[in-house]
């Protein structure tokens, strides 16, 4: 009786815990990372452009790895994965993503676009023009999308 008890109890804390996570949660937390990550680079860029001694070549890669970031986007957007559908992982992906999924999927191009622009301006560009390119690949590229496909978690 002693090792049944136990044995019951690990049982309905797996069946708990498969009822509680979602069959897709690998690509919710890789989505989650990936924001992160981009994160990561918009905040190191935006600090390197204010710095006397800019690195350009610094600039340059953080904002090609944006751009590369920036086209795994849709991808790690399946359906059934948005805040609607799933508890665990939290998720702030508003079913607008797959309700207007062109706008969806144009919004991570233009990011694309945005973070490779800057990274061609950050060689010969004035700190004007880069940081004007930058407020176009946060604000435009990142925070358009927020604003409509992204619901702020707590």
């Amino acid at each position: 009786m002693k090792l049944f008890l136990p044995i019951i109890f690990v049982a309905s804390f797996a069946a708990t815990a498969l009822a509680v996570s979602h069959p897709d949660s690998a690509v919710i937390n890789k989505r989650r990372q990936l924001m992160k990550e981009l994160a990561a680079h918009a905040k190191a860029i935006g600090r390197l452009i204010d710095r006397p001694n800019e690195s350009a070549a610094e600039i340059q890669r953080r904002a090609l790895a944006m751009r590369l970031l920036a086209k795994e986007i849709p991808a790690l957007f399946k359906p059934g994965t948005g805040l609607d559908a799933v508890s665990s992982p939290r998720t702030g992906a508003k079913s607008a993503i797959w309700e207007r999924w062109e706008t969806f999927e144009a919004a991570a191009r233009r990011l694309a676009i945005e973070s490779d622009r800057l990274r061609r301006l950050a060689t010969n560009a004035g700190k004007t023009q880069l940081r004007l390119q930058f407020s176009a690949t946060t604000m435009g590229g990142c925070g358009d999308c927020h604003k409509t496909f992204r619901k702020k978690l707590d």
